[in-house]
């Protein structure tokens, strides 16, 4: 991703520094596995894997959702710095029937 050069003056010297670029794509995309992981998608899917049982509808579609996001989030010029806020990201509640 391109990250413009802005020169930034620091306390009246001549020197030159480069301004914070902010949040990186691989930080978005950890967010995103580690939300994954947290709905418990990767044990499901690990599951359809080796039963061939599959990952429920709702799982997958969270997990479209949040893959999304995270390519959402990724393509902007500049990364919100809360790109780890709820408001960004769906929610998932478990249910007590859902196990891998």
């Amino acid at each position: 991703m391109y990250q413009p050069f802005i020169p930034k003056i620091v306390g009246g010297t001549d020197r030159i520094d480069r301004l914070d670029p902010g949040p990186t794509r691989a930080a978005v995309q950890a967010e995103a596995q580690r939300r994954l992981t947290s709905a418990g998608y990767k044990a499901f899917r690990a599951r359809e894997i080796a039963t061939g049982r599959p990952v429920p509808a709702a799982l997958r579609y969270l997990a479209m959702q949040i893959e999304f996001v995270a390519d959402a989030l990724s393509s902007r010029r500049r990364i919100p710095d809360d790109f780890d806020s709820d408001k960004y990201w769906p929610s998932h509640h478990r249910q007590s029937n859902e196990t891998p």
